[in-house]
């Protein structure tokens, strides 16, 4: 949300930014010209739904964007209420609600044509146990959805690494079934293919290799640099989003095999983490897609991303770091530390310090928030899941 944020600025956008807590990077960049609290949807979907509505009464918005699965679920179910005080852009439910279930995207890859991962739905820990040996292990556990909605909570679900069985009985039980256990390629690369859908076909497109993950098995884009789009990709995109029936902004994620194909493993419906090289490589989505909705920007010939420019989150790069000189791989922590020119950082900007301060903070801020909860209620509580948006 904070590349969001930048990049409407950039394009004379007045910027309004929504978090559950204060030390958020968005709330502190100068492209946040109001800065709105709403209540966690993990601990209350009620509260949540109330309070943005409030805000958006109380407010001119013209255009609400999701930064999380978690939002997106919710203000596409409560879209009813919401479409009268500002304009979302989105799908119908049950697309958003396809987009959001893994189930759905492989039937739509395998409906056009689009490779993907050897992969196998489980109902039981025994029937995971089963493809893993049919797999091969380690693999990937992956929930049918990232959230699912359990009663006034949304619950986030992670896609985990798994190199035994009892890890991969215990990750079953996290995930809810039917999961999906799908192999894991050796030393894969991946490819991120971003940009812009409508009615009338794609509008932009940014394409990027990560070069370094975090976590470095299965993890986000810690560095990585936008490169020309793979030929045929961009069609078989256009293709597996029309069958979904997604519009507006996007991230496919697929893993280039030795062999030279390219496997489908994701699709982030919304803002994800890396767009700021999108941004940073001439292609601001974001003011693309409000563009669009505002009817200012028609339809034409697709922009794509300038191909050379890189991207670094830093934190996470810093943890490859540390992680390289653990293992004595000074080679592969000579290149993490290596500058590189043509860089654009997840937080970091010297225009815009503030967010890279909060984010140093907010571990501080979470330990004081510990802190200060009842002994009981620390006890019980479970570490929060990784999110890019």
């Amino acid at each position: 949300m904070l590349a969001a944020a930048r990049g409407l600025a950039a394009a004379s956008y007045r910027v309004a930014c929504a978090a559950s807590s204060r030390p958020a990077a968005a709330l502190w960049s100068r492209a946040c010209h109001e800065q709105l609290l709403l209540p966690d949807l993990c601990s209350g979907v009620t509260e949540f739904e109330s309070t943005l509505e409030d805000v958006l009464e109380a407010g001119d918005y013209q255009i609400t964007i999701p930064g999380t699965d978690a939002a997106l679920l919710v203000v596409s179910e409560r879209r009813s209420r919401l479409e009268r005080l500002t304009m979302l852009g989105l799908p119908s439910a049950e697309t958003v609600d396809a987009t959001l279930d893994k189930l759905a995207l492989l039937q739509s890859a395998a409906a056009v044509g689009v490779e993907t991962p050897d992969s196998l739905v489980c109902q039981t820990p025994d029937e995971a146990l089963a493809a893993a040996g049919e797999l091969g292990l380690p693999v990937v556990v992956k929930a049918r959805s990232s959230v699912t909605r359990e009663g006034y909570r949304v619950v986030p679900h992670r896609s985990v690494v798994v190199g035994d069985e009892g890890s991969l009985v215990a990750a079953v039980g996290e995930a809810d079934v039917p999961c999906i256990v799908q192999r894991l390629e050796a030393e894969p690369r991946l490819l991120s293919l971003a940009g812009v859908a409508t009615d009338e076909g794609l509008l932009a497109l940014a394409a990027s290799r990560y070069l370094r993950t975090w976590p470095v098995r299965a993890g986000a884009a810690a560095f990585s640099e936008t490169v020309a789009p793979p030929a045929g990709l961009v069609d078989a995109a256009g293709a597996l989003l029309e069958q979904l029936g997604w519009r507006g902004i996007f991230e496919l994620e697929f893993i280039e095999t030795h062999e030279g194909r390219a496997l489908l493993i994701d699709l982030n419906p919304r803002v994800y983490g890396s767009l700021a090289l999108a941004v940073a490589a001439g292609v601001n989505l974001p003011a693309i897609w409000c563009d669009y909705l505002l009817r200012e920007r028609q339809a034409g010939a697709l922009v794509t991303a300038r191909a050379g420019v890189r991207y670094r989150w830093e934190d996470a790069d810093a943890r490859n770091l540390v992680h390289y000189l653990r293992g004595g791989r000074l080679r592969a922590a000579a290149a993490v530390a290596r500058p590189r020119r043509n860089v654009t950082h997840a937080f970091g900007r010297l225009d815009d310090p503030a967010p890279l301060a909060a984010r140093a903070l907010t571990p501080l801020a979470r330990r004081l928030r510990r802190r200060r909860r009842p002994a009981v209620v620390a006890s019980l509580s479970t570490p929060g899941s990784r999110d890019s948006g």
